[in-house]
């Protein structure tokens, strides 16, 4: 526990809403082989490990509203069942039980805190309860890299994250050196409902006659500028009060919240970097990032064609039709199965045509992390997570956007070549996995958000801040020097 007495202020942070009790857990469903029929794993060719755990339990521990991971039965949908062939295969391929205890943990709700405590009574009382973790990204996150009750996953040779079934710049955002306490991804869908993209109408794009959005993202034009002047064509009094409301007709509707955060991942922005001596840095209010923040807060705050909310993502205005453009998560998407609308999908633009790649942003706070407790074999567990990425990734995700999305809710071709880009760009700044270890709505990252929702001025925003961003990245390089 070297790590965990070093940084005092950190834990008094985290610990406002952490403690431990003694309760453990209970598991409530288990999958795999009956021990009877179990058998020597055999691999496919292929570039998983090769083992075989003799018919061991691995003991997952989860909370209940971000896991997607645990599905023991076959019901008919077509991603239920993906997950649940996906599981069952890992299972037989290492000659494994799963057993999976899952409880509320959702944080700002009591059971946050029993989950955690929880969690952090089993590891201390090493009663070999948990094997594998997941919960909520952000203060899962934080929480791990501080404790010092979970393993180093570089550590574990079966976990390789260079491999493509890992998302490169999320991982490598998510290192701190080398040191790493958490994986997310392919792993469990719910990091892939929490992809950020834009709807487009297209029947309003037809409409105002807005041209080919998909040929833009494809020859690489489709920019914030771009966006826009496209935006700026549509805006309608539709009942002729002369008061404009989600009643109106507007080219771009979005709320305060993640929908804003995802400019940052778009446009590849870092608040956050790592030197050559693996520790981070905190890069400073540099020109671009001033430059966005005010170019976006003026988009969204001052343009008569942006109806700008401060309502959590709410999608009514695109249902009905009153919006060209609308930025979402795909959870949002899929919620929009049945309804009339001709919806197309887009990446969020690129800042501009310089930017070689369109950013993609993962609202990872929905989404469940793993780690490994430090009374866990970490041989063990870290296999099966690579397994579970691995199979997710060839297995699991082709179902999950290409049959629940695409044949659903994309209804043209380009928009399935849309998600491909989508997918493929994952990009996160260290301060966001991090956020919860600045305290709540403090990380660096969220300094756009803030600048637009509080209408404040970004040189003095950023300066208010600026001594606890330092502050704190002090304490997390203390943390892993040992000190």
């Amino acid at each position: 526990m070297k790590r965990f007495a070093s940084c005092s202020m950190l834990l008094l942070l985290l610990l406002q809403t952490l403690s431990c009790a003694q309760n453990t857990p209970t598991a409530t469903e288990t999958q795999g082989l009956p021990t009877d029929t179990q058998t020597a794993a055999v691999t496919e060719e292929g570039p998983l490990p090769i083992a075989d755990f003799g018919g061991e339990t691995v003991n997952f521990y989860l909370a209940e509203e971000y896991s997607l991971l645990p599905v023991t039965e076959s019901d008919g949908d077509v991603l239920n069942d993906a997950i649940y062939e996906r599981n069952n295969k890992v299972a037989e391929l290492y000659n494994v039980n799963f057993s999976y205890t899952v409880t509320p943990g959702a944080f700002g709700k009591p059971g946050w805190n029993e989950w955690l405590q929880t969690c952090e009574a089993s590891i201390l009382a090493d009663d070999g309860a948990i094997d594998i973790i997941g919960g909520e990204n952000y203060r899962l996150c934080s929480r791990a890299l501080v404790s010092g009750m979970f393993q180093n996953l570089n550590e574990i040779d079966a976990l390789d994250f260079t491999q493509p079934w890992w998302p490169q710049m999320f991982m490598e955002a998510a290192n701190v050196g080398n040191t790493l306490y958490f994986c997310q991804g392919n792993v469990d869908p719910s990091f892939w409902d929490r992809i950020y993209v834009l709807l487009l109408n297209k029947q309003l794009a037809k409409d105002y006659d807005i041209g080919n959005l998909y040929d833009m993202v494809l020859n690489g034009t489709w920019t914030f500028d771009r966006m826009i002047e496209v935006v700026n064509t549509v805006h309608a009094d539709l009942n002729g009060d002369s008061k404009y409301n989600e009643q109106d007709l507007w080219g771009f509707a979005s709320s305060w919240y993640m929908q804003v955060d995802a400019f940052n991942n778009a446009f590849l922005l870092e608040y956050v970097t790592t030197n050559d001596k693996g520790e981070f840095e905190l890069v400073g209010l540099t020109p671009q990032i001033a430059d966005v923040c005010i170019k976006v807060k003026d988009f969204l705050r001052n343009s008569d064609s942006v109806f700008y909310s401060t309502k959590a993502d709410d999608p009514i205005i695109f249902r009905e039709g009153h919006t060209l453009l609308y930025p979402t998560n795909l959870t949002v998407l899929q919620d929009m199965r049945g309804e009339d609308i001709d919806i197309g999908i887009l990446p969020y633009p690129k800042w501009d045509e310089a930017q070689e790649i369109y950013g993609t942003s993962c609202s990872a706070s929905g989404a469940a992390a793993y780690c490994i407790p430090i009374t866990s074999d970490g041989t063990r567990a870290g296999t099966v997570l690579e397994a579970l990425a691995y199979y997710g990734y060839e297995d699991v995700l082709d179902v999950y956007y290409e049959k629940s999305l695409k044949g659903k809710n994309a209804r043209d071709n380009e928009s399935e070549e849309m998600l491909d880009i989508i997918f493929g760009n994952i990009f996160f700044d260290s301060s966001m996995i991090y956020s919860y270890i600045y305290g709540d709505q403090k990380t660096p990252s969220m300094l756009l958000r803030m600048t637009i929702q509080q209408n404040k001025d970004i040189a003095s925003a950023y300066e208010a801040d600026r001594g606890l961003y330092l502050s704190t990245l002090e304490s997390i390089n203390a943390i892993l020097q040992g000190q």
